[in-house]
């Protein structure tokens, strides 16, 4: 197999909360074929398998994991895509092209012949006046880093991601659970997934309907021609409508042209106001639980739980709504935790907070986590 693999690799390596225990089989694939190696692996040896990214919203069980766990973080390569928006799109011939580059496409493995790339290098040499990049797509896999994607493209003047630009986490991870901050979130900025159904052997895309409509309007009857029968990317408040058994293989943004300047000043006020705030000190996996009917960060400091643990593990001193391992906690601790602060909020404020983090394995070494 050409897939990097360790055995008996501690998960605790694999988490910014530095909490984990040992798991049979720890793959590092660089690219879609080796995931289906190791997934033909898993299933031959009937071994469940996971998925984990950056292992920064996930929190990993101190019993280990059962099976295969597959770490995407190395998946990281990506391609840009520029247009000129309107003006360049404008351009019939050009429109066809943009549109046949993002038309259905079931066949990953032969994905390089969607787009003439020749023909369309050709036309921009032949038009530079037009080329002034002002739309900007970009094609990545689930493994890219989200500060390293906001960087690519803030240097070459491209707004829409510096609300993530210290989110430590991979893309794949993001648009699954829809990761935001400062007032932007991945639905933001997400036009498609390319998704792989382990159930069904298929592959498919996921449009986020938003993203899409803008995008047709610069070339609509061909758009509607090629993908008239898409499955929907269905983007809620920490969510989206990937399900467990879909692996997302790579991920299409859009990007507009916007003053460097600007987004250079956006990017450092995000990193100093999380510098202020969210600096914690210790291994942590973010907030840990979702807005609804209250804040949960506001109703923890509120009740008095700021500095409140169990074990190794303790609500930040910081930032009430992290929890962090603040001297060698194991996932039953956090959980624990979790759910003692749960109960207190319920009891106080008679509304019950949800998980904003997700599980590998069993935090509380059971199968019944309750």
């Amino acid at each position: 197999m050409e897939c990097e693999f360790r055995q008996n690799e501690d998960l605790s390596n694999y988490s910014t909360m530095k909490i984990g225990g040992k798991v049979d089989y720890l793959f590092l694939p660089k690219n879609f074929r080796q995931v289906l190696e190791v997934i033909d692996f898993a299933k031959s040896k009937h071994l469940s398998f996971a998925i984990l990214g950056n292992g920064s919203n996930t929190l990993c069980s101190s019993f280990g994991f059962k099976g295969v766990v597959i770490c995407t973080k190395f998946m990281k390569d990506y391609e840009f895509l520029y247009f000129k928006y309107k003006k360049h799109l404008n351009n019939e011939y050009n429109v066809k092209l943009f549109c046949r580059y993002f038309a259905r496409n079931n066949n990953y493995e032969n994905r390089k012949t969607i787009l003439d790339k020749k023909n369309f290098l050709s036309f921009q040499l032949n038009n530079k006046a037009l080329i002034k990049q002002s739309l900007l797509i970009v094609r990545c896999y689930s493994g890219m880093s989200l500060p390293l994607l906001c960087n690519l493209v803030s240097q070459k003047s491209f707004s829409g991601l510096e609300f993530a630009c210290s989110i430590p986490a991979t893309i794949g991870g993001a648009v699954k659970m829809n990761a935001g901050a400062f007032d932007g979130q991945m639905s933001d900025i997400v036009f498609r997934v390319l998704v792989y159904n382990f159930n069904k052997n298929q592959l498919y895309y996921k449009y986020n309907e938003k993203q899409y409509i803008k995008l047709a309007r610069l070339g609509q009857k061909y758009f509607n021609e090629l993908d008239s029968k898409r499955e929907q990317l269905n983007f809620d408040y920490r969510k989206s409508s990937i399900m467990d058994n879909e692996f997302i293989i790579s991920v299409d943004c859009i990007f507009m042209k916007k003053n460097k300047k600007e987004i250079e000043k956006t990017i450092e006020n995000n990193i100093n106001i999380r510098q202020l705030t969210q600096n914690v000190g210790k291994p942590s996996l973010g907030s840990v639980f979702k807005r609804g009917e209250i804040i949960p960060a506001k109703a923890i400091e509120d009740l008095g739980l700021k500095g409140f643990g169990v074990g190794g593990a303790m609500v930040s001193k910081i930032h009430s709504g992290f929890v962090v391992n603040n001297n060698n906690a194991t996932s039953q601790d956090v959980y624990k935790l979790l759910k003692i602060i749960q109960y207190i909020i319920c009891k106080n404020c008679k509304t019950m907070v949800q998980y904003e983090i997700k599980f590998l394995g069993e935090p509380n070494g059971n199968r019944n986590n309750e």
